[in-house]
């Protein structure tokens, strides 16, 4: 219950200033008590800027509300640091130090809260906050995980009665029962059975939570979680058959107008349907950074990112978009219904959202031709472009050959790739080319970094990757990267220019290289022939 959590690991009101002294814990020096005149300033009497830094060290650097992506880092990294705290029950002792810490220290321990998306604790957390309303300015960020699993349910006796067995097959058949069998040492098996979570709150009530009692929340995070076959979470607490045609059309989720920062998990359980992202993004019209991740792929989700980024909101700025289960299906694109040239790629389509954000991060499949889209856009937006910050994590490319608009899906390569097929580095290279075109027509664009991961690699510091850095660069180099670069940004140059292998030495000579162990700082391109796998062609 979170009622009971949160009593035992908060401190539940604040400290009066006539109370200080007595609730001071007994290993507190006796100078903050009662220091002698001619010392000057006590403890308590310090400006609150030495306070702030004191706690920083203990709980972590707090981002700021206002904060957004920049250089590659979340805004939403730095707030969840004090409530993963490993000694979070004795932080919040800290708030019976003095009357400045009370405040202070509440602030950080309630400025990030996680909560179970059941009805249950949805009551509890108001029960909560009811008897402690001053702990209510202070919470930033609302984070709401959904339960798929409900509680766990003994094996039915199926000759205590037919219709308990029966009732058990129906559930089981309609997903909502999945077994589980344990085997173990001993003789006989054990098998249990969960049923899939049949009390969460939906969306509506959640929203309404959030607006009645959190005006000051900025960010707002949902984890839908992820199973196989997994239900979706309700939107509205109603179903549609209890609402009139008009009532249907009209109903709403809860406006929450200050939420700046949406991170959606498990995306799938939470929309399935353009309906839903509909409801979802016009409950959150202030709404600048969204961060939306998908385990697995699905047809449905592919389409529902191709209208959101044929027609993004308005006010959104920064995006972080993960389609990294998307990347090694293959039957997914193959499986669209019509001609393939009637869907525009999504290459495309994030080419020309990037520019009008000010930082785009991406994880999937990705190739030359979304910079090739994003260069033209940017260069008919003229000098309006705002991307300071691009980020991208290749999962894998589609192509390497120079193809129209209506050919790109037609020409989409079947492998995933890595650094032992010569095709996926020379198409890397070329995506990196073009990446550097753009910072002619991107002028504000200061941090960009392309890389393919692949922990199973060969050699995994080898994996091609591309940096800069306030015009340092990093990573993969060839001559046609140099000259793009000279090109296109004169001021940015490379740290270094090494093929990114280490020198062998026998008796103070050079016998051959080896493979790096840590990341080199620059990767010529012809060093990747020396991994080359001829059963690999991409």
């Amino acid at each position: 219950m979170l009622s009971r959590d949160i009593s035992e690991n908060y401190t539940s009101s604040p400290i009066l200033a006539s109370e200080d002294q007595s609730l001071l814990p007994a290993e507190v020096p006796a100078l903050t008590m009662s220091a002698p005149a001619h010392l000057g300033i006590q403890f308590g009497s310090l400006p609150v800027e030495i306070h702030e830094i004191i706690l920083d060290q203990i709980f972590g650097k707090r981002a700021s509300a206002g904060d957004h992506t920049a250089y590659g880092k979340s805004s939403a990294q730095n707030w969840s640091k004090a409530l993963h705290h490993p000694r979070r029950k004795a932080l919040s002792n800290l708030a019976l130090t003095c009357r400045v810490w009370t405040g202070l220290v509440q602030s950080r321990i309630y400025r990030h809260i996680r909560i179970k998306g059941g009805r249950d604790e949805l009551a509890s957390c108001v029960r909560w906050f009811k008897r402690n309303p001053h702990l209510i300015p202070y919470v930033c960020h609302i984070e709401i995980w959904m339960p798929i699993w409900g509680d766990r349910v003994p094996q039915p006796n199926i000759s205590r009665s037919n219709s308990n067995a029966e009732q058990h097959a129906a559930q089981a058949a309609a997903g909502r029962v999945v077994s589980m069998q344990w085997n173990h040492d001993h003789q006989g098996n054990d098998m249990f059975h969960y049923h899939h979570a049949n009390n969460n709150a939906s969306l509506e009530e959640i929203f309404g939570l959030i607006r009645r009692f959190f005006p000051n929340a900025r960010v707002l995070t949902l984890d839908g979680g992820h199973c196989k076959n997994p239900p979706l979470i309700r939107h509205f607490r109603h179903g549609r058959g209890t609402y009139s045609l008009q009532a249907l059309l009209q109903r709403r989720l809860p406006v929450l107008e200050h939420i700046q920062t949406f991170i959606m998990r498990g995306a799938w359980n939470l929309m399935r349907q353009l309906d839903d992202w509909h409801n979802i993004s016009r409950a959150l019209p202030a709404l600048s950074e969204w961060h939306c991740a998908w385990a697995q792929p699905h047809l449905n989700a592919y389409f529902i990112m191709m209208h959101v980024f044929t027609r993004p909101p308005a006010t959104i700025r920064h995006i972080n978009l993960s389609l990294e289960g998307f990347y090694n299906n293959n039957s997914l694109l193959g499986g669209l219904s019509g001609p393939r040239t009637s869907f525009p790629p999504i290459c495309s389509l994030l080419g020309e959202t990037a520019p009008r954000l000010e930082s785009f991060t991406y994880t999937g499949r990705v190739c030359w031709y979304f910079f090739d889209t994003l260069k033209q856009r940017a260069t008919a937006m003229g000098s309006c472009s705002r991307l300071r910050s691009l980020d991208l994590v290749v999962k894998a490319c589609c192509h390497n050959k120079k193809v129209d608009r209506s050919h790109h899906w037609s020409q989409i390569s079947q492998g995933i790739g890595g650094i032992t097929s010569l095709a996926f580095i020379r198409a890397f290279e070329a995506m990196v080319v073009k990446a550097i075109e753009c910072l002619s027509v991107l002028p504000a664009l200061e941090y960009l970094r392309i890389r393919f991961i692949d922990l199973d690699s060969r050699c995994p510091p080898l994996n091609p990757y591309f940096q800069l850095v306030n015009n340092e660069c990093t990573g993969l180099w060839s001559e046609d990267i140099l000259e793009a670069l000279r090109m296109n940004r004169p001021s940015a140059s490379f740290l270094a220019l090494t093929d990114g292998l280490a020198a062998e030495y026998s008796d103070k000579q050079i016998m051959g290289a080896m493979m790096p162990r840590a990341r080199p700082l620059a990767i010529q391109v012809n060093t990747y022939s020396l991994l080359a796998d001829s059963s690999n062609p991409y």
